[in-house]
């Protein structure tokens, strides 16, 4: 009777053994997970002042982070913990078993330490430098296994060392090893609560109003003010300098771009990452960062039970483009992501400041929706093209696109468009020609000419000292066209027609115009064509023609965050101190030398910002289409 008895005791004790590997597995990857969960919340407020400035939304997003990633942790524990009850079982039969020892403590570490070391290599924490984004972007998958090789068994190498010295903590304040760690997830969690409700956020938030005010600064006019030449700022959205605009200049295929080149100053436009339009189209008119201005990207996210909206997740969390898509999949989950709306500006752009002393205008500046009450014509755009109709084809509330509402009022209509034939020039010889394509039809509606029309009779009408401007499909044929152009597929001529199409209409804008108006011609970076994407930051394009800029010169270090100071100086208008390209004066080096002597401005502290910023977008009907069209460029997903 007794070998029976022992054999159970036996077997009694391994199940024992196998379940507290699985706890401590468990336990340890919930730990770990559920703590950089904590970490990515409290930087995610740092991000979010408009979050962090109310308790009930700061406390509840550290609730929802660090829940989430427990889950997560309770799902690779679960996995880990199974793998190591494996490894136990089969180093016992080989009597291993303190190789199997040895081999838990190593997975403990990973499990424990690989979150927590992960957390602290994100840009936004900075700890580890560019190491996160170097191995996230680095070229080549045999790099990235060595190095995650590296990293697991260092992990594994400190699991080794660090589990006796804990085992003996844990022992000494007689806890288990889920109390032991549920204690160290407590003082996390505490922490984190004590910054999320007595930490100072970065900048406060409040409610919008109904229109958007200015802060009041005076400062001395400059002696040219009344007599300042119009400016006019036009970005051409994802235009390549380097790999399309000048190899086409060189074989005389861009005659307007070859005119820019030769009548004015013109070079290459660097931006940053990433390089989401919204945020870059917005630093373009107020010459600040997406921190500061507010606008971070396409989309927010309103979080069930949260007022205000979170802006934006810290860079390589996954949060912003893998695991929040996920989450909007579940069953019965609302949608997550918003478009943003203009009203969630902190600061004033370049038609709020001139507008105090000129007559401005606007026409489909991306993120301008709702349009704002300005001294002068605004055309209103969401995030992505310009819409100011539904599905149906009635326009929606048009007080919230245009201003005044009776803005096309006693304008002929645009050209129709030509027939579908106009196309062909689009596909290569010889590829038949489907109407029914969806490319094809894209191409044909991407053929209107209302922008330079409208433009042209509106600039007429209002007269407006500033207008800012935009062309767009340039950025949307890099992304649809872009494989076929490299490929030779069917479509490969569709990206240069579509240059040759903007360098026609750009150049009827030009003669409307006229000599004496500074045009300034930027875009908000260029495109990766070999990756098939702008994800590293390719700089945009830089041409400015008038009085103002010196005939056939080519100019270097301009960037995105320099062309709000220039306009402002070149309508006699001072820039701002907290605008970053101004301490330094850097974007004086557009400007012909001589007028600049002759025209000099004297900068202001600040323009201020914004009364009343809106903690969340504003609903316009087509949020549907809107991220549909996001999915489809390959924003969102």
């Amino acid at each position: 009777m007794e070998a029976p008895i022992s054999d159970h005791l036996i077997a009694s004790d391994r199940g024992e053994r196998r379940t507290a590997a699985l706890q401590r597995a468990l336990a340890t990857a919930v730990f770990g997970t559920a703590v950089a969960g904590i970490v990515i919340a409290c930087l995610t407020l740092r991000l979010n002042p408009q979050v962090h400035a109310r308790p009930a939304d700061a406390l509840l997003l550290i609730a929802y982070l660090c829940v989430g990633y427990a889950v997560i942790g309770l799902v690779v524990g679960t996995a880990a913990g199974l793998a190591v009850q494996i490894i136990l079982a089969a180093t016992r039969q080989t009597r291993l078993e303190g190789v199997g020892r040895k081999i838990e403590s190593a997975m403990l570490g990973v499990l424990g330490l690989g979150p927590l070391l992960y957390a602290a290599s994100l840009p936004d924490l900075g700890l580890a430098g560019r190491a996160l984004t170097n191995l996230i972007f680095s070229p080549g998958l045999a790099g990235k296994l060595t190095t995650l090789g590296a990293v697991t068994l260092t992990l594994g190498a400190a699991g080794l060392v660090l589990r006796p010295a804990l085992s003996t903590l844990r022992q000494r304040c007689g806890l288990s090893v889920p109390a032991f760690l549920a204690l160290g997830l407590s003082a996390a969690l505490g922490l984190a609560l004590v910054c999320a409700l007595f930490g100072a956020p970065r900048a406060t938030a409040e409610e919008a109003s109904p229109e958007t005010a200015v802060v009041d600064e005076q400062f001395p006019a400059s002696p040219f003010l009344d007599d300042a030449p119009s400016v006019v700022l036009l970005c051409i959205d994802g235009a390549d300098l380097d790999d399309v605009i000048l190899p086409m200049v060189d074989a005389g295929e861009l005659p307007t771009f070859a005119r820019l080149m030769a009548e004015g100053t013109w070079g290459g436009l660097g931006t940053f990452a990433p390089t989401l339009s919204p945020a870059i189209w917005t630093t373009l008119v107020t010459g600040k960062t997406k921190e500061e201005h507010g606008i971070h990207g396409f989309t927010v996210f309103q979080l069930p039970g949260l007022h205000a909206s979170v802006l934006e997740f810290p860079l390589h969390s996954g949060l912003n483009f893998q695991l929040m898509p996920l989450i909007e999949r579940l069953p019965g989950m609302p949608s997550i992501r918003l478009p943003f709306s203009s009203d969630m500006r902190r600061v004033p752009a370049l038609w709020n400041i001139a507008g105090r002393y000129y007559t401005v205008g606007i026409f489909h500046w991306r993120t301008t929706w709702p349009v704002e009450n300005i001294n002068g014509f605004g055309l209103a755009s969401a995030v992505t093209l310009g819409e100011t109709t539904g599905r149906s084809g009635k326009p929606r509330d048009v007080s919230l696109y245009h201003h005044p509402p009776g803005v096309y009022e006693g304008l002929p209509p645009p050209p129709e468009l030509p027939e579908i034939d106009a196309v062909r020039p689009y596909l290569k010889p010889g590829i038949d020609l489907d109407p029914e394509d969806e490319r094809v039809q894209l191409i044909h509606s991407s053929m209107s000419r209302h922008t330079v029309h409208y433009l042209s009779l509106l600039i007429r009408r209002h007269q407006p000292r500033f207008t800012a401007a935009a062309f767009y499909s340039v950025d949307a044929f890099n992304h649809y066209f872009s494989v076929d152009r490299t490929t030779g597929g069917p479509f490969a001529p569709a990206l240069e027609e579509r240059y040759r199409f903007t360098d026609t209409r750009l150049g009827e804008l030009l003669e409307a115009l006229g000599p004496d108006v500074n045009v300034l011609v930027v875009s908000d970076h260029g495109y990766d064509f070999v990756n098939n994407n702008h994800t590293h930051a390719p700089p945009g394009i830089f041409f400015a023609r008038g009085p103002a800029f010196q005939p056939g010169r080519r100019v270097v270090g301009l960037t995105v965050f320099h062309v709000a100071p220039l306009v402002l100086h070149l309508l006699a208008l001072p820039p701002g101190e907290d605008m970053p390209a101004v301490a330094s004066g850097s974007y004086l080096a557009a400007l012909d030398p001589a007028w600049a002597l002759r025209n000099s401005v004297s900068p202001v502290p600040s323009w201020g910002s914004t009364e009343h910023t809106a903690l969340r977008p504003r609903s316009n009907g087509e949020e549907q289409r809107i991220l549909d069209e996001l999915r489809s460029l390959g924003y969102i997903e």
